[in-house]
């Protein structure tokens, strides 16, 4: 499957993924 770049949908669904793990990263040690 070659990645279309112009698929923004995508690009898109990509770049929350990572916000959400980068925030999962930043809050996981405040709060456990």
């Amino acid at each position: 499957m070659a990645f279309n770049p112009d698929n923004y949908g995508l690009r898109l669904f990509v770049r929350y993924l990572v916000l959400c793990l980068i925030a999962l990263i930043f809050i996981f040690p405040l709060v456990f």
